[in-house]
């Protein structure tokens, strides 16, 4: 009876040691996992921020085009016209402004009182920019994919 009593303790006891090495095992899965998560998220940031600072490029040089056609549309339209089309450039200036001086994650904090009271816009609108970007993208490939490449028609472009 003694026996069978050590017996039972000792399994209790080895049962108890598998449980806890399970959970220990499971605890340090968890922490793993979550240490992959925070390196996933910092590389998207990150890679979210390379692609802001080049769509603030693009939008900075999208201004450039528009003041110039501002300067010429008053010449030939009119001033009312050139302050318009100034009036556009300035806007353009105003987001590159914003976000360059913005982070994504200030951006994205921002964002979710918007997403949480009108989620289906929110879903419809990031589905029309993933669109509207992948066709861009599409687009931008198989244009320089086709595209032959022209012989120089001068010393300088040869050098380039």
């Amino acid at each position: 009876m003694a026996s069978q009593a050590a017996d039972t303790r000792a399994e209790e006891h080895a049962d108890r040691a598998q449980d806890s090495a399970s959970f220990g095992l499971v605890g340090r899965m968890k922490d793993q996992s979550g240490k992959l998560v925070e390196l996933g998220v910092a590389k998207i940031v990150e890679l979210a921020d390379v692609r802001k600072d080049n769509a603030v490029d693009k939008l900075d040089a999208v201004a450039d085009v528009v003041r110039n056609f501002a300067e010429a549309a008053e010449g030939q339209f009119g001033p009312a016209v050139g302050r318009t089309v100034r009036r556009g450039s300035g806007a353009i200036d105003g987001v590159a402004q914003t976000l360059r001086d913005r982070s994504i994650s200030d951006m994205a904090q921002d964002s979710h009182p918007i997403i949480a009271r009108y989620p289906a816009t929110a879903i419809g609108a990031v589905s029309l920019l993933g669109f509207v970007a992948g066709r861009v993208a599409k687009g931008g490939l198989a244009r320089s994919a086709h595209q032959p490449r022209r012989a120089p028609t001068s010393k300088k472009e040869a050098a380039i």
